[in-house]
This record gives structure tokens, C-alpha cells and sequence, in this order.
């Protein structure tokens, strides 16, 4: 009798470490505990780009790639607009860091301004302003050339005031989540390269 007892409940356990290796295949990795080094990799990354410190951003990025973000802008008013989109960056993470199939994942969020919020209108801006400054004017030569043309200084001057005005008034500052997802690279926790990433960092000008 006892034997036969015993034969069911080798059936049973044998049924259960089944069922329970099905439910482990198919359930979330559970992270046990959160490696430092890969907190201190979005932390890094993260304040790097706050920071406008995009060399350091890429040696935080599987790969290392080139952004493109390190050269600043041609023309003043470019160099204005990206000024701008930097010193507004900040971030925060969002939760604890947690396993995934291919590595680890942190959730953080960035703040920080829209760039085709400054540009949309900047156009219609900068023809007012210039037009007033010419109505405005007391002195010809300082806004005409010889060849009666607009002088340089003059529109970049008013393309300037144009860009200040844009940022002070139509700039959107908006907060987004980004996934951050890291992975084990060369002895090295690293955050993987991905579009919505790099796209954020470019203040949504790249893609």
C-alpha cells in the first residue's frame, strides 16, 4: 500500500516540476539583485547629454558610435536655438532598473525643449521684425548696403532678436520616457544605440 502511495506521489512531483519548468520558461526574468555598474551607466549617459558632453555620451552606447552631436551648429542662430535645447535638459529615472530577455532595462524621463517648436514660426517672426525695424529706422545706411541690399549684420541681427523672441514664446517644453536598455558589452555594461534614443537626445531633429 505504501509503495503504491509513494508511486503517486512520484507522479505528482514529477507532473509539478514540469508544470513549474513550463511557468519559469515562459515567466519574466526576475533581476535578484541590480549590478552597479549598469546604474551608474544610464547615470553617466544621461548627465552626459544633459550636459551637451556627447563624446561621453557615445562611450556610454554599444558601439561608441559617432551622433554627429559634438560640432556645433553653423550660424549663430543655430548655436542660439542648441544652446537653448541644452540648458533646458534635465532628467529622472523612472523605477528601479529590471531584467529583461536580452540584458537589463532602466526607464527614465527626459524634460527638455522641442526644437521644431522654436523653427515652426521663426520664418513669419524674423519678416515682422524686420520689417518693423525698418519703418523703425532713422538711419538708412545701417540697414541698406551700397548696392541698396540688406546689409549682413543688419539680418543676422534681426534673425537673432527673432530666434531670443522664439524661444522666450513659442518654445514647448515637454517630458518624455525613454526605455533605456543595457546590455553586457566587452566586459562593460553599455546602453544600446535606438532610434527613440537618439532622437530624443537630438531634440527630435534626427528621425
Amino acid at each position: 500500500m505504501s509503495s503504491r502511495i509513494f508511486g503517486v506521489l512520484a507522479v505528482l512531483l514529477a507532473a509539478a516540476a514540469v508544470v513549474l519548468t513550463v511557468s519559469f520558461l515562459n515567466a519574466q526574468p526576475v533581476l535578484v539583485e541590480t549590478p552597479a555598474e549598469a546604474g551608474s551607466c544610464v547615470e553617466e549617459l544621461m548627465d552626459a547629454a544633459c550636459a551637451g558632453d556627447y563624446e561621453k555620451v557615445s562611450a556610454c552606447l554599444v558601439g561608441k558610435p559617432d551622433l554627429g552631436l559634438s560640432a556645433q551648429p553653423e550660424g549663430e542662430t543655430g548655436r542660439q536655438i542648441w544652446q537653448a535645447y541644452q540648458e533646458s535638459l534635465s532628467w529622472q529615472p523612472e523605477g528601479e532598473c529590471y531584467a529583461t530577455d536580452s540584458g537589463l532595462a532602466q526607464k527614465v524621463i527626459l524634460t527638455g525643449m522641442e526644437i521644431p517648436s522654436v523653427t515652426a514660426n521663426l520664418g513669419q517672426r524674423a519678416q515682422k521684425l524686420l520689417t518693423q525695424r525698418v519703418e523703425e529706422a532713422r538711419d538708412l545706411s545701417q540697414i541698406y548696403d551700397e548696392n541698396n541690399e540688406y546689409r549682413e549684420d543688419f539680418v543676422m541681427e534681426v534673425l537673432s532678436e527673432a530666434v531670443a523672441d522664439a524661444i522666450r514664446e513659442d518654445a514647448v517644453v515637454s517630458s518624455q520616457e525613454l526605455v533605456l536598455n543595457l546590455a553586457y558589452s566587452q566586459g562593460q555594461w553599455r546602453v544600446q544605440p535606438e532610434q527613440k534614443l537618439l532622437s530624443a537626445l537630438s531634440g527630435g531633429i534626427a528621425g
